[in-house]
Formats: structure tokens, sequence, C-alpha cells
């Protein structure tokens, strides 16, 4: 099936209508259905299933958020990954998975950017400090 074939197939698929009735107990289904197009689909299609699922309910987009930031990563590179982050990070609901699996990507480069992980850190304990002292303290350790 072509890419916009694939593309109008999940636009209008039952499992869509069934994703956006569910709302914020839909994760499950928005898992299943990145396991499928996982294997077959094309990226441009997992990339507009994982776009929509962002911007679900908190309860599912902060299941799906650091699971995007990863496939980004994955497939279009770290210097992409910091762009989406970027913006989803600064999007509401906030969420605290999201600047962990970012750190933790930029833990893992050869050449860490000592600048971008003092972002996130920066970032998550601006949204979160309040109620995670934790994340503050992250943030002094690496000053």
């Amino acid at each position: 099936m072509e890419l916009k074939a694939k593309v109008c197939y999940y636009e209008r698929s039952d499992k869509k209508k069934a994703i956006l009735n569910l709302k914020e107990k839909s994760a499950p289904l928005w898992l299943a259905t990145l396991r499928y197009h996982t294997l077959t689909s094309s990226n441009q299609v997992l990339e507009l299933i994982y776009r929509d699922g962002v911007e679900q309910p908190k309860e599912v987009s902060d299941i799906l958020k650091p699971e995007y930031i990863q496939w980004v990563a994955l497939t279009k590179g770290i210097k992409q990954a910091r762009k989406e982050y970027s913006i989803l990070s600064r999007k509401e609901p906030y969420c605290k998975e999201l600047h962990a699996a970012m750190f933790k990507l930029e833990s893992l480069e050869m050449d860490q950017d000592v600048d971008e992980i003092q972002n996130i850190i920066k970032l998550a304990s601006d949204q979160f400090g309040k109620e995670d002292v934790d994340l503050w303290l992250n943030y002094n350790d690496s000053l």
C-alpha cells in the first residue's frame, strides 16, 4: 500500500475512532496501533500517529511523548530529536518523563553537549521543581 493510501487508512480507521472516543483511557490502544504500524508502515505513517498521540490527554501523552522523542532520535538523529523536544517540552500538559528521556539521549551521545543537558535539567526543574526536589538538586549539580 503506498504512503497516501496508508495515511488515509489510518485517518479513517476504526482504531483511530476508538482511540479518540476512549480519550484518556486509550493508551493501550495507541501502543498497540504503534506496534502494528511499526511492522507494517513507513516512518511517515508512524510519525503521523505519534504526532496525534502526543496531543492527547495527559494520561496518553505522558506515555507517548518519551516514546516519540526516542523514536525521533533513532530514525532522524539527535539534532531532530532536540528540535522536537524543544517544541514538546513547552506544550502543556508537561511531561516529566519526556525530560528524563531526552536527558538519557543526550547522555548517550559520544560528544555530550553540556549546554543541552543543563537546559533539559533547568526546564524540568522549572516545570516540576515544586513537586520534585531532586530535579533542583540535579540542576544545581550540573552547574
